[in-house]
């Protein structure tokens, strides 16, 4: 059981530094291009968030991450 717990926990982790890394690569990909690309970052935050629900791992850090982001832009 513990030894199941630690992979999934694993799993979430690499998950999330996955998303992270993607929100990143988009942000710094619009900062490039200007408003044109609000409407991309938009439809890939969403689909990153509602992958993690899918996933059941909506966690506080990746809100607060995103909050963040989403701020200084």
């Amino acid at each position: 059981m513990k030894r199941r717990h630690g992979e999934e926990a694993k799993r979430n982790s690499v998950l999330n530094l996955c998303y992270s890394m993607i929100v990143i690569l988009v942000f710094g990909f619009c900062s490039n291009f200007g408003s044109r690309c609000e409407a991309k970052t938009a439809v890939s935050t969403s689909l990153s968030s509602s992958a993690s629900n899918l996933k059941g791992m909506q966690t506080e850090k990746g809100s607060i991450m995103m909050r963040l982001l989403w701020e200084e832009t």
